[in-house]
């Protein structure tokens, strides 16, 4: 057996995994090493972990936050998903072809344009733009233009003003 040493410390460690008996520093061993190399690795225990998958977002935070970026791929099928089921809702309420019907339409539509504008501020801010700039899309014309930029241009790479880049891009 090796003797193992903490590499925050320089203590003799008895086990091979675990908290130095010392500094309370938590050690491990890579297996992987060759029988003779021994790599200590210090881990702070008082550091809060991150889930090691990051696409397990709520409803809330994929389609009603206006806070981040979003990249293009995101955005198409996001908005993509919203579309369909605004047409399905706007289907169901013409077959009830009643006051409740418009009920029905008005309470779901509601949901799928707040969903869709905040999709579209967070486009913008993967731009490096206000989100007020989502307004520009309501100018007749000139706004067919100003959605295929939005779905097509390349977002900042690297971080920017409204945060971390999507795709995890090097400057």
């Amino acid at each position: 057996m090796q003797k193992i040493y903490c590499s925050t410390c320089g203590t003799q460690l008895m086990e091979e995994n675990g908290l130095c008996s010392k500094c309370d520093a938590k050690v491990e061993v890579n297996r992987y090493l060759e029988e003779n190399e021994v790599e200590l690795q210090p881990v702070n225990v008082n550091e809060k972990k991150l889930p090691a998958i990051s696409n397990q977002e709520g409803i809330k935070s994929k389609f009603f936050t206006s806070k981040g970026r979003l990249n293009r791929k995101a955005y198409f099928l996001r908005g993509l998903i919203i579309t369909v089921f605004g047409l399905i809702f706007a289907l169901l309420a013409s077959v009830i072809d009643t006051e409740a019907g418009a009920l029905v339409f008005i309470v779901a539509m509601v949901p799928v344009l707040i969903s869709h504008v905040m999709l579209g501020i967070r486009r913008w801010h993967d731009l490096n733009k206000s989100g007020w700039f989502i307004l520009v899309g309501c100018i007749p014309i000139i706004g067919a233009f100003v959605g295929l930029y939005v779905l097509f241009a390349a977002g900042t790479k690297g971080n920017n003003t409204y945060g971390s880049d999507p795709l995890n891009q090097e400057i």
